[in-house]
């Protein structure tokens, strides 16, 4: 049993060194010649992803505010044109009243004439 306890024991022990050894080189291989930390490609590919977010990011604002300004214009077009036609029903409906006034007008004189003319 002693030998084999022993053998654990070697087994883990080698075991720790190759982990031990796995990581430090891996942390070796993120540093140039000069001992500074590289970029390795998961940091580029973050670093794209992060450049490209925020680019959208700039243009969905940049539609935005193209669309809210649009809106905008078209809101005060379609005012214009509601002004525009409120004024020309107002013009129609004055216009309406004058020719029905006069129409009852000489209705009236009408209707004057043929009760002078009766009574003559």
């Amino acid at each position: 049993m002693n030998a084999k306890r022993s053998i654990n024991r070697i087994s883990a022990v080698v075991i720790t060194f190759l982990a031990l050894g796995t990581l430090l080189f891996a942390l070796s291989s993120c540093r140039n010649g000069d001992g500074v930390a590289s970029v390795g490609p998961a940091e580029q590919a973050g670093r794209s992803l992060d450049q490209a977010n925020e680019k959208a990011g700039r243009d969905l604002n940049e539609l935005a505010d193209r669309a809210t300004e649009g809106i905008g214009k078209a809101a005060q077009e379609t005012r214009n044109t509601i002004d525009e036609a409120a004024e020309g029903a107002s013009n129609g409906l004055d216009d309406a009243t004058e020719a029905v006034g006069n129409r009852v007008e000489r209705a009236g004189e009408q209707i004057r004439d043929s009760t002078q003319e009766q009574t003559q």
